[in-house]
């Protein structure tokens, strides 16, 4: 769950309306105006009252002005033992839930709410599994962690675990699930932190560096006697390694995406899409990346056409080295960082990886057909 340094604003949230506002008469005339609820004093007696809270977030932020908050407010709290029907309208969808508790983070001098918090629980296992579909339906939460949480509970008779399920983003804000499940004691739990959309617009790659070696004597002759047909096999091979290093960067919508992008552009195998088409997962430390918004850029590459005593394409494969990292707002994040949030570790931006990317010939073109980074 995200934890900010922000001063945490206990409180609850609106429920949107189209109708008449909460509290007002049923004889009147209807307000077609939408309802959206404040944290000020007077917006808070009336989420108490009405045990109804509609936040405005459909510019994808809650700012402090559209929560009726000040530049002093420092908290604010909701507890509600009977319940709070919970709306956060986002520029895509909307966010509901009925929860006993709310939850606010606002930086210290910030101008925005950085993070709304509360619970939803359920009271038996059907209805839990229920809750916690609905979250991949409405909001994207990721289908494979919450299918493998659900058959964690059904093999295990007395499971008492926590899990991150991880982060959607189908309403146009950041919806993250955090699973807690207790055989023991009944705990059929769901903590939800809701912030607004991270800022970070992935981009596309940048063009790839020359390798230092690609300069040497060597490598300039096999560079020389490199046909034109090898050279457009390699520029497949150039445009595949980093887009599937790159694979689990937010601008792609599924792990399958960047293959059936790579098949259309005509860049890899019927076959090793095929391969791939089933994907769930986005690999490990993958998944912790995507959701801090890391691109992995492969900044160099080099793959020789032409080894001492054979011909790439003739053996199948091309030896491939290349250097790069993980990006963030079009800046380079520290080896440090990435490892702490992906908890894999990771090579230094300089540092000489290797990949080997088979080659087939496939209807007179040459195309990718596998590519294997190699640990060395």
């Amino acid at each position: 769950m995200k934890r900010s340094a922000a001063l945490l604003l206990l409180v609850p949230l609106l429920l949107a309306g189209c109708a008449q506002s909460p509290g007002s008469g049923g004889d009147g005339p209807l307000d077609t105006k939408p309802f959206y609820s404040t944290l000020d004093a007077p917006g808070m007696d009336q989420i108490k009252e009405t045990k109804i809270a509609v936040l405005d977030m459909r510019s994808g932020k809650l700012t402090r002005g559209a929560a009726g908050l000040d530049s002093t407010a420092k908290s604010a709290s909701i507890d509600a033992p009977d319940g709070i029907e919970l709306k956060i309208v986002g520029p895509k969808g909307v966010v509901e839930a009925r929860t006993k508790s709310l939850h606010f983070s606002v930086s210290d001098g910030g101008v925005d709410v950085t993070e709304i918090n509360y619970t939803i629980t359920a009271d038996s296992n059907d209805a839990y599994y229920a809750m916690l579909n609905d979250g991949i339906k409405k909001y994207g939460i990721p289908g494979y962690a919450t299918s493998r949480w659900i058959e964690a509970i059904t093999k295990v008779a007395d499971f008492s675990e926590r899990n991150d399920l991880g982060t959607g983003r189908a309403p146009g804000v950041e919806v993250q699930y955090e699973a807690a499940y207790n055989a023991s004691d009944g705990t059929r739990a769901v903590h939800v932190s809701v912030t607004p959309e991270p800022t970070y617009a992935p981009a596309a790659l940048a063009p790839l560096g020359t390798m230092e070696w690609e300069k040497d004597p060597m490598s300039q002759y096999v560079e020389s006697i490199t046909t034109p047909e090898e050279k457009v096999a390699r520029l497949r091979a150039y445009t595949a390694l980093p887009e599937i290093l790159n694979a689990a960067s937010p601008v792609h919508e599924t792990p399958t995406s960047v293959y059936e992008e790579l098949f259309e552009k005509n860049i890899i195998t019927a076959s090793y899409r095929e391969l791939n088409k089933d994907q769930t997962d986005w690999g490990t430390g993958q998944y912790p990346a995507r959701n801090a918004g890391y691109t992995y850029q492969v900044t160099a590459m080099y793959c020789p056409m032409h080894q001492q005593t054979s011909v790439s394409l003739e053996q199948g494969y091309l030896s491939c080295t290349f250097t790069g990292q993980y990006m963030r707002d079009g800046q380079p994040v520290s080896k440090s960082e990435a490892e702490r949030v992906t908890s894999v570790k990771t090579a230094d931006d300089d540092e000489i990886q290797y990949a080997k990317v088979n080659m087939k010939l496939d209807s007179g073109i040459w195309k990718v057909d596998r590519v294997q980074v190699q640990v060395r």
